[in-house]
């Protein structure tokens, strides 16, 4: 749907005024159905409103039906976020570190998330945000999806938000689980932590003068507590996994339309249920 408009409004930069903009975007299916072309249509058109005023936020496509034409946004992020929380996305009301995630001494971080895999590449991606946050190269990340007897509790995979409110969440985890342990690597280099790097996992000193990894401080550093939300993630000039991992996704598969959801799977024997429903006749 995005790219759609941004085609669209290239060849004219005022379509929302004509039916053939919501034409246009009908062709496009939301697989969580949870985003339609009137709701992306006046997006773009609030979107198009405030360039033309030059404020600084443009909105972003609600992840949750409903009315947001400058007035309501209903969005999972709002609906999990407890009034008052500093934490990002879901991690307001997941606080407990360890729930999200885990530094094991054989090298690996285990990734708890709330979120499933439906063809979309929440997992990857979510994968990779860890990995960024960490400095890890991202074959070291061991994905849980949805476990429920671990998983922070999350709602549902839907409405486009496991990014925005489960990606959020996982960056902040991840950023204080990385502060909690290069406190705990300063304490071994005698090195004050604003004078370490990390990469791959192994924290050295600058000037080369002692290193430590993560997976030889795991045994030492716990992640059973609340998290405060206030470790500043890395910013995006800083990132590591992306540059250094070969691990792929199925996304060249969404780009040419060729099956990749759940919703595309065909075994042997499946069969389909529909609901039928009853005529229903207007009462006075």
């Amino acid at each position: 749907m995005i790219l759609t408009a941004k085609a669209l409004l290239d060849k004219n930069p005022r379509p929302i005024r004509s039916a053939k903009f919501a034409r246009v975007l009908a062709g496009n299916l939301c697989r969580c159905a949870a985003i339609t072309a009137s709701c992306a249509r006046s997006c773009v058109r609030r979107r198009r409103w405030r360039h033309e005023r030059k404020e600084p936020q443009p909105p972003r496509i609600c992840s949750r039906r409903g009315r947001h034409r400058g007035r309501v946004q209903h969005c999972a992020v709002a609906y999990f976020r407890p009034s008052g929380a500093a934490a990002p996305g879901t991690l307001a009301a997941n606080r407990r570190l360890d729930s999200w995630l885990r530094i094991d001494p054989l090298g690996t971080v285990t990734v708890y998330s709330g979120r499933v895999e439906l063809g979309q590449g929440n997992v990857t991606a979510l994968a990779q945000i860890v990995a960024e946050e960490l400095d890890i190269a991202l074959e070291r990340v061991r994905m849980i999806p949805a476990d429920t007897t671990r998983s922070p509790n999350e709602g549902v995979t839907a409405g486009s938000n496991s990014i925005e409110a489960g990606g959020a969440a996982l960056r902040a985890a991840a950023a204080e689980a990385r502060s909690i342990v290069l406190a705990k690597a300063a304490e071994h280099l005698s090195a004050p932590p604003d004078k370490l790097s990390v990469k791959d996992g192994t924290v050295t000193v600058a000037g080369g003068q002692g290193s430590i990894s993560y997976w030889e401080l795991a045994a030492e550093t716990s992640l059973q507590r609340e998290a405060t939300g206030s470790a500043a993630p890395k910013p995006a000039s800083g990132a590591y996994a992306r540059r250094n991992t070969g691990a792929t996704s199925r996304y060249p598969d969404k780009v040419m339309a060729e099956p990749a959801f759940v919703q595309d799977l065909r075994l042997p024997g499946m069969v389909f249920g529909r609901v039928v429903r009853p005529r229903a006749t207007a009462r006075n």
